[in-house]
């Protein structure tokens, strides 16, 4: 990444994510902490549309769209457990925090770049999922709806590698 790109994408970062920036041990462990609220927020809303579809196609003894939502809805939970966890310090061994920072500050653009990776995953994924959600809804499209639940599905599995990337830029590994 260029200098001239770096400072556009830090700049669309700090337009989603609430005070975005690795400059002090703080900044990391807030943004960090940010980064994971912006991701199980979103996460959260996918999660909540599975549970419904396996709420509705419980009721209407869909099995194969029971089975299929159903099975999603624990992918979408996985995820967003996965996103509560983080292996930055906290600030309790400042050792460990300062160690955290010399890796940031030497990784700066990897970690800028996972940090948009993950904030595009997690929109383009909430966006497939309503969209699926929506067609289920509005037009039945029963087939639509369990056929591309694997969409869903990678995009979990991408989230999840993005959120390890970053564990060991930021925390070592």
């Amino acid at each position: 990444m260029k200098d001239e790109h770096i400072f556009d994408t830090l700049e669309r970062m700090e337009s989603i994510i609430p005070d975005y920036g690795y400059s002090t041990v703080n900044n990391v462990i807030e943004t960090d902490r940010n980064i994971r609220e912006f991701v199980i927020n979103d996460v959260s809303i996918i999660k909540n549309y599975m549970f419904h579809v396996v709420q509705v196609s419980f009721e209407l003894q869909r099995d194969r769209l029971t089975d299929a939502a159903e099975g999603m809805w624990d992918e979408v939970k996985h995820l967003a457990n996965r996103a509560c966890v983080s292996r930055v310090p906290k600030g309790k061994n400042r050792k460990d925090c300062e160690s955290c920072q010399e890796r940031v500050n030497d990784n700066l653009r990897e970690l800028i770049r996972k940090d948009r990776e993950l904030v595009i995953a997690v929109k383009d994924m909430k966006s497939s999922a309503y969209a699926i959600y929506r067609e289920l809804f509005t037009h039945g499209r029963e087939k639509h709806f369990i056929k591309n639940l694997n969409k869903i599905k990678t995009y979990t599995e991408d989230i999840i590698g993005i959120l390890d990337e970053r564990d060991k830029i930021i925390a070592g590994g």
